[in-house]
């Protein structure tokens, strides 16, 4: 049988020590890049379910808004009708009218263009041409300028005024790109993102939740967009993901967008990186703190075990 030297098995058992240690610390840094990507991810995905949660809640609202305004606009546009056939002029409805939904006020467009609103005519001659706006029946703009106030910026609701099949006049319903903004902003702020509303044919943003004055979707156009994205899908796909590079902060910004059904708008609503990473973040520190007490007491245990072997070492020399 063969014996060993006792100075060949101290120096195993030493060796052996610091083997335990070092494993002992790899698999804990790998426990905890596990987590962290595990973490990560999880966040990530529940971002992106958040985000539809909101934007399909967002959706449903305006749709169920403006159908509710162009059918209150359809009724003032039969009582406006059965005016004009009494003979008798528009003060009543005017006097009567009060904001109600979005729409803020209220005018009529004659044949002659003169707009009558609460305020007085107004001659709209060489700004806009009552057969051009008959003929588009019933219908719900973009973001344009106001025709007797270029500074404000309008969405406009438009239904046609109908007398014994005839149209006679056209209804209009006022609504301030600042009152949509408003009343949407609230549920964008729930998840501390950024609300973006634009018409689909022309790209003009209605709602703008970055600049102060609504711009153009084209805007997005030339953003770095993370791997599987495109500029493209937010503007052709029905609803979906996207993610791209913000131009102002340079972080990820994640994306739900969804087209309207009652009107040929898009909803898209962006996160920032920050703000989905948040908790995760806040989690991560905490963690951190744990694995690095727990790296300090293997540190320290791999010293008192070294202490001790080198005591046994002295007390067997």
């Amino acid at each position: 049988m063969i014996v060993m030297p006792q100075k060949y098995k101290k120096k195993k058992r030493k060796q052996n020590n610091v083997l335990y240690t070092v494993i002992a610390a790899l698999l804990l840094c790998i426990v905890f890049l596990a987590m962290v990507s595990y973490l990560y991810e999880t966040a990530e995905k529940t971002a992106y379910e958040l985000l539809y949660t909101q934007t399909k809640q967002i959706k449903n609202d305006l749709e169920l808004q403006i159908k509710s305004d162009m059918e209150n606009l359809t009724t003032l546009a039969n009582f406006a009708a059965k005016l004009y056939v009494d003979g008798e002029d528009y003060s009543l409805m005017f006097t009567s009218f009060k904001s109600v939904g979005l729409i803020e006020n209220i005018g009529i467009l004659t044949e002659d263009n003169m707009f009558i609103t609460k305020l007085g005519v107004t001659d709209l001659n060489g700004k806009i041409s009552f057969e051009t706006e008959s003929l588009k029946r019933a219908y719900i703009s973009s973001r344009i300028s106001d025709v007797t106030n270029e500074n404000l910026e309008i969405v406009r609701l438009a239904v046609p005024i109908r007398v014994r099949g005839k149209i006679i006049g056209v209804m209009y319903g006022i609504i301030s790109v600042d009152v949509i903004n408003e009343r949407y902003k609230g549920m964008a702020d729930e998840l501390d993102a950024q609300l973006f509303v634009f018409d689909n044919k022309t790209g003009d943003l209605i709602i703008d939740g970055v600049n102060e004055t609504p711009g153009n979707i084209a805007m997005l156009k030339n953003r770095n967009y993370n791997d599987g994205f495109a500029y493209e899908d937010i503007i052709t796909n029905e609803n979906g993901y996207s993610s791209f590079v913000s131009a102002y902060t340079g972080e990820n910004l994640y994306i739900h967008y969804s087209t309207l059904d009652i009107v040929d708008w898009r909803i898209m609503l962006a996160r920032s990186e920050y703000h989905v990473f948040k908790d995760v973040n806040a989690t991560l520190s905490t963690l951190l703190i744990a694995f690095l007490f727990m790296a300090v007491i293997i540190v320290l245990f791999m010293l008192v075990i070294m202490g001790s072997e080198k005591k046994r070492n002295a007390v067997t020399s």
